[in-house]
């Protein structure tokens, strides 16, 4: 018996019903044995937990380490990149670690743009951060240079960041999930085509997680050549594959699903006159749950939802069609039919939802500038954070610009610029803070502090110093200025000062 287990069988047992005594086996060092012996004076009970201690800590501290006999990996080239410099450096701990976690994608765009890389000793934490966020990977590998895709390929976690065009057969077929998908979308961007014949390669054998995840890389120069290959998915067991690559159909407005769809929604909706105003007549699709299969369509609603299954088929038939349908069949423009729609009170809800949904997943311009042109009328009860979030940066800019300068509240769109802002955008936002400054407006409210914070970290860079000093002196003639216009002060300082180091 081990001297571990001898002593988990005393404690159970009792030191009373069976008193310890404890013989280091031959194969145990003169020490311990030495050791062990000195507990014989002491009571039951601390002699068990003294040779309880004594042997942990043996067995933890004395365990010679276990050898790899597998051969030293090659070692990386030399780098062909410049390390940043040292204080460049430290902005990057202050970014990964410190209060601007914010800025962590401008400092590696930053340094990618001065083609340059992170010192080695940074190299792990780097790749550990690229493995807990997929929405920096891209600029992640952007910046460690040969080393750091050398190191990434001996761990496992930071795959992602190893691959490179010469592995592809090797690593598509016997990769991670996560490096297999990094591949995916850059070669998508590169070689659409060889791209879809890769992922056609082992489609078959992809678990359903899988495929949906490579799928969802053909949103990357997706075209009409990629039609029999979406085809292929929307046959898929998965009705989460399905309905991903119905979704991508649909915005093929050539291709065979969507002038299927097309035909199928069509002849649901039509105008009707009542009191002088424009209504909604709904037509519930008489349909069978394969044919609804067919667009990618769950056939049942949820069962939270409370939504019939007729109408939940022409909820979602009229989410996937283009929203351009309704305008070119019933001969009114996008604002009318909003109009429309919010006259109709049976089916407003329902509506609304269905041609949000649709704007969205079209970026149908004058539909998206409907919706929003109506949503202070009454019935307007659509939320419209995800659509403004899904639109191209130069629209969702024209919108703030528009309600900056005609005085209204702007905040939410300014909030869904999540990006580097433009010049004008920049200080179009600028003058309307300054504005608030005077008329003592700017509060430490959850509101202003939020709305800050994000704009100093989007705010345009080239326009920062002009930034600082007006509301620098803004700020000077106030008796007890909000602590969030320091922390908004400080914020594009701190910007200023990290561009100057990466770029010196």
């Amino acid at each position: 018996m081990s001297l571990w287990l001898e002593i988990i069988t005393t404690a159970v047992i009792g030191v009373e019903r069976q008193p310890p005594s404890f013989s280091a086996s031959s194969a145990s060092p003169d020490a311990l044995k030495h050791l062990l012996d000195q507990f014989n004076h002491l009571s039951p009970e601390n002699a068990l937990l003294s040779a309880a201690a004594a042997v942990a800590l043996y067995e933890s501290c004395g365990r010679l380490a276990v050898l790899d006999s597998a051969p030293l990996p090659k070692a990386s080239e030399p780098e062909e990149l410049p390390v940043c410099s040292s204080q460049a450096a430290q902005r990057l701990l202050l970014t990964l670690f410190g209060e601007h976690r914010a800025l962590l994608p401008e400092w590696l765009a930053a340094l990618a743009a001065a083609n340059q890389c992170v010192p080695p000793v940074y190299l792990p934490m780097l790749l550990e951060q690229g493995k807990r966020s997929l929405t920096l990977r891209d600029a992640i590998v952007a910046v460690i240079g040969r080393r750091g895709r050398w190191l990434a390929g001996q761990n496992n976690d930071w795959k992602y960041a190893s691959v490179i065009p010469e592995q592809l057969e090797e690593d598509w077929h016997t990769g991670s999930f996560d490096g297999r998908l990094t591949f995916l979308r850059r070669l998508r961007a590169s070689d659409p085509a060889q791209a879809r014949e890769l992922a056609r390669s082992t489609w078959k054998e992809d678990s359903p997680d899988h495929r949906g995840g490579f799928l969802a890389a053909f949103e990357i120069n997706l075209s009409l050549e990629d039609e029999s290959f979406l085809e292929l998915a929307l046959a898929d067991r998965s009705k989460g594959v399905r309905r991903e690559a119905a979704r991508m159909l649909a915005t093929l407005p050539e291709s065979r699903f969507c002038q299927k769809l097309i035909a199928r929604t069509q002849p649901l909706l039509s105008l009707k006159k009542k009191r002088g105003k424009n209504l909604i007549e709904v037509i519930l699709p008489e349909s069978t749950e394969e044919e609804m299969a067919g667009f990618g369509i769950h056939p049942k609603p949820a069962s939270y939802s409370q939504m019939g299954e007729k109408a939940w088929w022409l909820k979602q038939l009229v989410s996937l069609a283009p929203p351009s349908t309704w305008t070119q069949s019933l001969g009114e423009t996008a604002d009318e039919l909003i109009q429309a729609v919010l006259a109709t009170e049976e089916w407003r809800t329902l509506l609304l939802e269905a041609f949000g949904l649709a704007a969205k997943l079209h970026q149908d311009r004058d539909w998206i500038e409907a919706l929003f042109a109506n949503q202070k009328r009454k019935g307007f009860n659509l939320n419209l954070s995800a659509l403004l979030q899904s639109l191209p940066a130069e629209m969702r800019e024209a919108f703030a610009l528009k309600m900056l300068r005609g005085g209204q509240d702007a905040d939410a769109v300014l909030k869904s610029c999540s990006y580097p802002w433009g010049g004008i955008l920049s200080l179009t936002a600028l003058g309307s803070l300054l504005q608030s400054i005077r008329q003592n407006q700017v509060g430490d409210q959850w509101h202003w502090a939020s709305l800050l914070s994000h704009m100093a970290i989007h705010f345009n860079a080239e326009q920062i110093p002009e930034a600082v000093a007006q509301v620098s002196a803004a700020i000077q003639k106030q008796a007890r200025p909000p602590k969030c216009l320091d922390d908004f002060v400080a914020t594009l300082q701190f910007r200023q000062e990290m561009l100057k180091e990466i770029n010196r």
